[in-house]
């Protein structure tokens, strides 16, 4: 789909919106992404898998005009029941991960910056986005693991 990628490549504009302003769903932009060659479709677990040995990163969740992006160690979150559980002082996440099916492993101009974004958006079995995780500008050391993770040498 050639009008979503000229929107994400232009930067100023977030995966959701760049949908939105499609008709699409932000599950239904990322599939149009992989089969124009932009993202790589991989199985949830080991996706999940992945990035939990990453450390630091930025969870993104959103619901409709809402969007909060926390800063998390998924690698010392508590996991009970298929849920991922953060809390401390300032936050309380908790991600159900149990209806995780696949993940979209996605490069993309910044909607802020024009800097690249690096993100794993997972999904559930109907496609629709369940939270995003993004590799943080300052944790360039991660660059390599997120291009392993796209390019299926994980």
């Amino acid at each position: 789909m050639q009008g979503l990628i000229e929107l994400l490549d232009a930067g100023g504009v977030s995966l959701a919106t760049a949908a939105t302003r499609l008709g699409l769903s932000e599950g239904q932009a990322l599939v149009a992404l992989s089969e124009a060659g932009r993202s790589v479709r991989i199985e949830g677990a080991r996706a999940m898998a992945t990035v939990r040995q990453w450390g630091q990163v930025r969870v993104i969740l959103r619901s409709r005009s809402c969007v909060a992006e926390v800063m998390s160690d998924l690698g010392a979150v508590r996991e009970s029941g298929g849920w991922w559980n953060d809390e401390d002082d300032r936050v309380h996440l908790h991600l159900d991960t149990r209806d995780v099916a696949a993940a979209f492993v996605t490069t993309k101009a910044g909607h802020a910056s024009g800097r690249a974004v690096r993100m794993v958006a997972f999904v559930d079995g109907a496609g629709e986005v369940l939270f995003k995780v993004m590799v943080p500008k300052e944790r360039r050391d991660l660059i390599p693991a997120f291009n392993a993770l796209k390019d299926g040498t994980t």
